[in-house]
């Protein structure tokens, strides 16, 4: 049984995948994380509204501000994984190795 968290995941990397069909740089990676990460506001809301929790109502006028957040926060997130990743982890021998074996077309 798909549950509301399997949904919700799940739309949120179609949002990601789909945004990536356009481009595949390493901003737009971070622009689309951004995004989809602003999707899961009204996603939330939404449920939370079919599943009629009381006071959903109130959080109507936010949505504009909550999405603004978990935008920058998506994009500050995305920031930090990437400069990670370029700074500490693409050093690592074990990831050159799943790297060159990924280049390599092995499975």
């Amino acid at each position: 049984m798909l549950t509301y968290p399997d949904l919700h995941h799940r739309l949120l990397g179609v949002i990601f995948e789909v945004l990536l069909l356009f481009n595949r740089s390493a901003s737009f990676y971070i622009f689309s994380t951004g995004l989809a990460f602003s999707a899961s506001v009204p996603m939330t809301y939404l449920a939370w509204s079919v599943f009629r929790l009381p006071g959903v109502a109130l959080l109507r006028p936010k949505l504009p501000y909550l999405m603004a957040i978990y935008f920058i926060e998506g994009i500050l997130g995305a920031l930090l994984g990437s400069f990670l990743y370029n700074s500490r982890l693409s050093k690592m021998a074990a990831v050159q190795k799943m790297r060159d074996t990924k280049a390599n077309g092995a499975a």
